[in-house]
């Protein structure tokens, strides 16, 4: 079960949950749980268990009656259901293994759930907050012809333009005292689909870091490349509407004294301008043990470029 709603996050180098699950008794579901934003609720239908009887009143006899006839029927997503903003899943099976059945054969469908819902709460909260960016999110519209909304903290580290705008590179960086946190973007023509393959994409992300991402800015061969002892993990994805390629891994500079995170990138097209991008943002955060929700952070950021 836990797997299954919340599997490992990808790309990290010390295995983390998508979420931390707190298991409760059905007795024990009080009014200070029921205002929690994510909440499962999991029984059989058949039974005299609290679990079994709980589950039982959220449905009608109707309901109860076609789950009964069909086992494919497994789950019930409901918002708002005992507090604004909340997202309650129900799962259930008319008996344990058709249960367990169904979760097994649907967890990638299930663990994306509640990712995707804190991937739109955290959108509403990060637009509200982009006039707050402005001067940057402005500059980097006018130069390079793409809107992307920054949280407050960003600051510009350096960006480049090639011909006439058919190709550029722009590099924006939050450092605090145990967090540093960059995204970039970079574009050229658009070419072929062959550009979407991933060992196009893999090269293209070594080209842009040995150029311009360097590790110590007194050092120009210091450099981010990517680390291949845990190669990294390719997905269909989506930046807004757009059709893209995801990929998560591990970065690392190429010097002896070696620094290390994470990544999250994507690589999408716009034909009609024709363009292909790279936006990526990688993670240097070494002392914190839950890395899950900055990464968060980059998938907001990533898939709301237009």
């Amino acid at each position: 079960m836990r797997l299954a709603i919340a599997p490992p996050v990808p790309g990290l180098l010390g295995e983390e949950p998508s979420f931390t699950m707190r298991h409760v008794n059905p007795y024990q579901f009080n009014d200070l749980l029921r205002r929690h934003k994510n909440i499962i609720f999991l029984a059989p239908l058949e039974g005299t268990s609290a679990s079994t009887q709980r589950m039982k009143q959220f449905f009608t006899k109707e309901s109860l009656e076609r789950i009964a006839k069909d086992d494919s029927t497994y789950m019930l997503v409901k918002q708002n259901e005992f507090a604004m903003g909340q997202t309650v899943l129900f799962l259930f099976g008319k008996t344990d293994n058709i249960l367990i059945h169904n979760i097994k054969q649907h967890q990638a469908k299930l663990g994306a759930i509640f990712n995707e819902v804190e991937i739109r709460r955290m959108t509403q909260t990060y637009l509200k907050m982009r006039a707050e960016n402005g001067s940057l999110d402005g500059n980097i519209l006018k130069t390079h012809r793409v809107s992307i909304s920054l949280p407050v903290g960003y600051k510009f580290v350096m960006e480049k333009v090639f011909g006439n705008g058919e190709a550029g590179f722009v590099w924006v960086r939050a450092p605090d005292y145990e967090i540093d946190r960059n995204v970039f973007l970079a574009y050229k023509p658009y070419l072929s689909e062959k550009q979407f393959d991933q060992d196009s994409i893999l090269a293209w992300r070594n080209q842009l870091c040995q150029s311009y991402i360097f590790g110590d800015p007194a050092k120009k061969q210091s450099y981010l490349i990517t680390e291949q002892l845990v190669p990294p993990t390719f997905q269909v994805s989506k930046v807004g509407t757009r059709y893209a390629v995801e990929m998560r891994g591990l970065w690392r500079t190429n010097e002896q004294v070696v620094m290390g995170g994470t990544f999250l990138s994507y690589v999408f097209a716009d034909p009609d301008k024709g363009r292909i991008y790279y936006a990526e943002g990688f993670l240097y955060a070494p002392a914190k043990n839950y890395k899950r929700e900055l990464m968060r952070e980059f998938e907001v950021i990533l898939k709301n470029i237009k």
